[in-house]
């Protein structure tokens, strides 16, 4: 889940071409300021996460894993150029739950995917404008549908029933997807600046420039939950109670059920970036796309 304001990543980061994503961003704050965060405190985990593994620099601009307990692989999007470019060099690639790279080219045919999401024998990512469907069991692309207005689709969140949400980041806009028909679900200022989506439980939370939101499908209310982390990119479910969400700039912030947050993982100093996470409370393993260090990493994070 990219913010579009900082995909300018250079070429001695990536692999020898400069990415060049560099467009408008949401004017109420970058991945970059220190608007970002509020309310953050200093206090870790029970313990700091601790690196378990990480695959080879085979993948390319990694922006998002998804899990697949029936498989037992991670998917991972590779945007593999610049990040708004209808280029055709995107892929997506499996890797297993050791970091190993299983498939570097499961599907390939996309430009520059970002979230994704599954259901039944679907895989989804967010491209672009268009959210393009895969056959979950050969990877080839079944169909590619544009989104009416879509200019910057980042997170992908799947409900029980099956419908496909997608945020657009630059146009702070949530699109349902369902019944093979798409449509605009959210929008205004509740959603501005729109990234990383959890659909669970009767709600879906969001990443927005205010911080992190909850639209509850009951009552058709979207309500700012927390504004400690600002502008976050991915968001994750650690259990019943707790969050974890990242900012693309290399900030990864353990969220409590009050709404504060407490960094646990600043990876600035090594060059990476913190994109589309995903934890597995199995194994209490957080997977984290680090973008232009053009790997995944996982780190064991245990509850406060």
């Amino acid at each position: 889940m990219s913010h579009p304001a900082t995909l300018c990543l250079s070429a001695t980061l990536l692999w020898g071409a400069c990415l060049t994503a560099c467009n408008s961003a949401p004017s109420s704050g970058s991945a970059g300021s220190e608007s970002d965060s509020a309310a953050v405190t200093a206090a870790a985990p029970a313990s700091s996460p601790e690196k378990k593994w990480e695959t080879d620099t085979v993948v390319r601009a990694p922006e998002s894993v998804l899990w697949d307990a029936g498989e037992g692989i991670f998917y991972v999007s590779d945007i593999n150029g610049d990040g708004s470019a209808r280029d055709g060099n995107g892929f997506i690639s499996k890797v297993s739950p050791d970091g190993t790279v299983k498939q570097l080219h499961w599907a390939d045919g996309l430009d520059a995917p970002k979230g994704l999401g599954m259901y039944k024998d679907e895989v989804y990512a967010a491209d672009l404008s268009q959210l393009v469907i895969l056959d979950k069991k050969s990877g080839k692309i079944k169909k590619k549908l544009t989104l009416p207005g879509a200019t910057f689709l980042n997170d992908i969140a799947v409900d029980d029933e099956g419908n496909v949400y997608v945020s657009d980041t630059r146009q702070g806009k949530i699109y349902r997807y369902r019944d093979g028909k798409a449509e605009v679900f959210l929008g205004g200022d509740e959603v501005k600046g729109a990234n990383g989506l959890l659909a669970e439980k009767g709600s879906l939370w969001m990443l927005t420039a205010a911080g992190i939101s909850r639209y509850d499908f009951s009552t058709k209310k979207t309500s700012l939950f927390s504004d400690a982390v600002k502008n976050g990119d991915g968001i994750t479910r650690v259990n019943d109670s707790d969050l974890i969400v990242s900012q693309w700039k290399g900030l990864v912030y353990y969220v409590k059920a009050d709404g504060t947050a407490n960094q646990i993982l600043d990876l600035q100093a090594e060059h990476k970036n913190t994109a589309d996470l995903f934890f597995l409370p199995e194994q209490q393993l957080l997977v984290i796309p680090t973008f232009t260090g053009n790997t995944v990493a996982a780190y064991t994070v245990s509850a406060p």
